[in-house]
């Protein structure tokens, strides 16, 4: 089901580097906390809404090298893989 970027975001855990915070190893691009990865609905500035896969870091959406002209406008957590059934 899919909600509302203004209503709701993913919950994230803390990553790897949050023990490192506020001493001298902490370094430019490290983050404290990170979601599981989702589905995303972004809208472009001309309108277009595209379905991608992202993740949130330390609160915010992380778009990494792509286009910075979107925005997130809603969310879902990724189906579940497919797995064989037994016959």
């Amino acid at each position: 089901m899919w909600k509302l970027v203004s209503e709701e975001m993913p919950k994230e855990r803390p990553s790897v580097f949050a023990r490192l915070k506020g001493t001298d190893n902490w370094e430019k691009g490290m983050f404290e906390s990170r979601s599981d990865d989702v589905n995303v609905t972004v809208q472009y500035s001309d309108g277009t809404r595209r379905t991608e896969t992202m993740h949130t870091k330390d609160g915010k959406w992380n778009y990494g090298f792509g286009i910075r002209e979107k925005e997130v406008i809603a969310w879902q957590p990724l189906p579940e893989p497919y797995e064989e059934q037994e016959a």
